[in-house]
């Protein structure tokens, strides 16, 4: 290989890596130009972050939509074993792409991803999200992400917990001073005011399990007013979909 041709080589190498050093910078710089949440940026943990993510959001859109033709399915309703299958092996294949175009197209979120649910899974199309309202995979996804976010809670307070009992009780007899408004107290131990800061956490701990015992799933039907239309004309519909909410329940 000639020298010249090295020289060349060497040159359009530099260049390449100064090319991509710099969109590094800017893409460092545009991403420091925007708004980031602390709550998702600084003190999250990799569980709790992923919980509430966009993915794992869809993909419990796309869950629930499996369980609700699951559901009709049972119910009679016209969906087959083979469209289920297809929505089940599409659950995590989602073209954020086409969703947001989607979404641009149509400004409706939960129709933007019907659609590119639709796509990936085109057999399935006719019965995703089959009559029920957007609150649907809304409403219950936020309950499931919060349920889990508390979930996750209770057990990294519980964790917390274990390791501050076993720590006031190794030091249960180790002497301290203690305080009050910043000045001098009598004396006390260190396993004595660690069970002092054990109590607070054990009733966070107990508070949490409070709310999730108290957690509700959402129904499949819309608004009230939909539900007085189907009272009214047709009960026997709204026996039907008051099983369904069930059915959706348990499963």
């Amino acid at each position: 290989v000639s020298t010249q041709s090295t020289g060349i080589a060497v040159r359009s190498i530099k260049c390449f890596f100064c090319t991509v050093n710099s969109l590094d910078v800017q893409v460092m710089a545009e991403a420091e130009s925007r708004y980031r949440s602390p709550l998702t940026h600084r003190y999250p943990s990799q569980e709790m972050s992923f919980i509430f993510s966009d993915r794992n959001k869809f993909e419990t859109w796309r869950k629930l939509w499996v369980i609700l033709a699951e559901s009709e399915k049972e119910l009679g309703l016209a969906v087959t074993d083979e469209q289920i299958a297809e929505m089940k092996s599409n659950i995590t294949n989602i073209d954020w792409k086409r969703a947001a175009e989607e979404e641009k197209t149509r400004r409706h979120d939960v129709m933007a991803h019907v659609h590119t649910f639709g796509a990936a899974a085109p057999l399935a199309a006719p019965i995703i999200h089959l009559g029920a309202t957007s609150c649907f995979v809304g409403d219950n996804t936020d309950i499931i992400v919060m349920r889990d976010g508390c979930k996750l809670l209770c057990r990294k307070l519980a964790q917390c917990c274990e390791g501050l009992s076993n720590f006031a009780s190794k030091y249960k007899d180790m002497p301290q001073l203690g305080f009050t408004h910043f000045q001098p107290a009598q004396l006390t131990t260190v396993g004595k005011r660690s069970c002092l800061w054990l109590q607070d956490l054990l009733m966070d701990l107990q508070e949490l399990e409070h709310v999730l015992s108290k957690v509700k799933f959402r129904g499949v039907k819309g608004k009230q007013w939909y539900q007085r239309r189907v009272r009214g004309r047709k009960p026997a519909l709204l026996t039907s979909l008051s099983l369904l909410d069930r059915l959706m329940r348990v499963k």
